[in-house]
């Protein structure tokens, strides 16, 4: 299972959960979102420049990785899934359902 895979479960729980990513040009993005397995999850995807939220791990990674952009403009609960973890992405992406998303 992939993170997309996981993300895709909470499409409908929270409703502002997108797919960022970065692309050399805009054919490698059309590319990217005609991929099957991208197309199957129905998320909401879009390309952003290089270093659009000027996180340092923007900078010094090229794994993906998800974080809460709060309203402020700042990144909160930055996480990098691992393939060998499913478990681990399933616990994040439940906390921040729940911190964030949930009707008290």
């Amino acid at each position: 299972m992939s993170a997309l895979h996981e993300l895709q479960k909470y499409k409908d729980k929270i409703p502002s959960l997108k797919v960022l990513g970065t692309f050399s040009d805009q054919k490698d993005f059309e590319i990217f979102k005609s991929l099957e397995l991208i197309k199957k999850t129905k998320l909401r995807i879009e390309s952003v420049p290089i270093q659009y939220f000027d996180l340092k791990l923007e900078y010094e990674s090229e794994h993906p990785f998800m974080f809460v952009l709060l309203p402020d403009g700042s990144a909160s609960h930055v996480f990098i899934p691992m393939k060998e973890d499913v478990e681990r992405t399933r616990r994040y992406l439940a906390i921040i359902q729940e911190k964030y998303f949930s009707q008290k």
